[in-house]
């Protein structure tokens, strides 16, 4: 149940950013959707890993919504978006190859720091997450240029 409750994380995702991409820019919600999944797996790692009250399963189900929401506006329509405008036409291909490698790199490491790791450290396993996340946000908030509203760079 707690994995289906946090799996609807990904419909608000997809709805969010849809509703925000070019309202609030593609720089400042990939910035914040990184800054929450960040404080988000901070809270886990000072929670703890034991269940507690019913209360303490509630919070951390909105927790790992929020997470799962922010992980989902991150990495599948913002990036896509933003990479496509951001790079000139003719390194578009390199960038969005380069940024589907590192995915997948992410995604074959993913799972030794979520489970491997986890079973040797549940802090350690939230702090790195926590820090990954950290470090893509600030390179996030580290592009120069906005793309909401601009025309395409053509170089």
């Amino acid at each position: 149940m707690e994995i289906l409750n946090s799996t609807w994380g990904e419909v608000a995702a997809a709805i969010l950013a849809m509703l925000l991409l070019d309202r609030i820019g593609r720089r400042a919600l990939l910035t914040s959707a990184f800054a929450t999944f960040t404080v988000c797996y901070v809270i886990f790692a000072c929670s703890g890993k034991e269940e507690g009250s019913n209360s303490t399963k509630i919070f951390k189900q909105v927790v790992m919504f929020l997470a799962r929401t922010a992980a989902g506006i991150s990495l599948t329509p913002t990036i896509y978006v933003y990479t496509t405008e951001l790079y000139p036409t003719n390194q578009r291909a390199a960038g969005l190859a380069s940024g589907y490698i590192m995915a997948r790199l992410g995604g074959v490491t993913a799972p030794f720091i979520g489970q491997a790791l986890f079973e040797v450290s549940y802090v350690a396993s939230c702090f790195t997450l926590a820090s990954i996340s950290c470090a893509a946000g600030l390179i996030a908030f580290s592009f120069e240029v906005e793309t909401s509203g601009q025309p395409l760079r053509m170089h």
